[in-house]
């Protein structure tokens, strides 16, 4: 269970998991979550379940499947947002039915604090049965770790995706695409790299492309710091897939491993800032980037 409140987030999530499913290595569960974030521009509120199973093969593989069903609603447009076609066209209450699968590998010694091995993931969802939804989206990643010298650990991961939407139906602006914040590009704020309609107004993007490197030094006490350099970009309505056009971010940060967690300071620092960027942003987060 989890519960999460702040100015701008409210999260609620029970989860439930078998991982020996009718005494068969073979991991069932569910999840209930209720999810509101009140962005610059809009509301978002979500109320759903979702259904899963997984089964290993070979050595470090998994298959999953899933199902998810979710009640989703964008309100309280800004009066900047009001002025946005596209905004105002994705206002209101809009019902998710999405079958999902995937086939990973996991390698990594540690899933809190990896110093070798990687992990890697390809996976599909599938709106359209029943409910208003529908698109598809894909979506692969891999990550790796290396063991250097004196504890230190050099870490990378590299990740694509790729959404679209059918029967004249376009892809949903809660399931697009936006990057910045902790776990992407840390010298922009969360869900700022986005592509913008004629207003100005972010609306996320159909295609996104990330790659993230970090080198991690060990300290006593569970602390760690680290350096990292972040790039990447949102591509999509209206913003052409050019891989010359990346927004980056580097800089360092401060883990430590406290018994709620790894909780992570960072702050990124935009090196090749365009008019109205910010110079960096401070992240503070818990869990791990990647």
């Amino acid at each position: 269970m989890r519960l999460r409140g702040g100015g701008r987030t409210q999260q609620g999530v029970i989860s439930f998991t078998d991982p020996w499913l009718f005494d068969r290595p073979l991991s069932g569960g569910f999840d209930l979550y209720s999810n509101t974030r009140q962005y610059t521009e809009y509301r978002y509120e979500t109320l759903g379940t979702a259904l899963r199973l997984g089964h290993p093969f070979l050595e470090y593989w998994r298959w999953t499947l899933g199902y998810r069903a979710s009640r989703d609603r964008i309100s309280n447009l800004s009066d900047v947002a009001a002025l946005s076609a596209e905004l105002q066209d994705q206002k209101g209450v809009q019902v998710t039915s999405a079958v999902s699968g995937g086939v990973g590998r996991d390698s990594r010694d540690n899933v809190i604090a990896p110093t070798k091995g990687g992990q890697s993931n390809v996976s599909a969802e599938f709106a359209g049965l029943g409910g208003d939804s529908k698109y598809v989206k894909t979506g692969v990643f891999t990550t790796q770790f290396y063991p250097v010298w004196f504890g230190h650990v050099l870490g990378g991961r590299v990740e694509a995706d790729y959404g679209f939407g059918w029967a004249d139906k376009p892809l949903p602006l809660f399931e697009r695409f936006y990057l910045g914040g902790p776990n992407t590009i840390r010298s922009f704020k969360f869900h700022t790299i986005s592509p913008k309609d004629d207003a100005g107004q972010r609306i996320g993007g159909s295609t996104q492309v990330l790659g993230n490197a970090e080198y991690i030094i060990p300290l006593p006490f569970g602390f760690r710091l680290a350096g990292f350099f972040n790039v990447g970009n949102v591509y999509g309505f209206g913003t052409k897939f050019d891989l010359t056009d990346l927004k980056k971010g580097v800089g360092g940060g401060i883990r430590w491993q406290s018994p709620f967690g790894p909780i992570r300071v960072d702050y990124g620092i935009n090196p090749d800032r365009k008019a109205g960027e910010d110079f960096g942003a401070f992240n503070f987060s818990v869990g791990t980037p990647f």
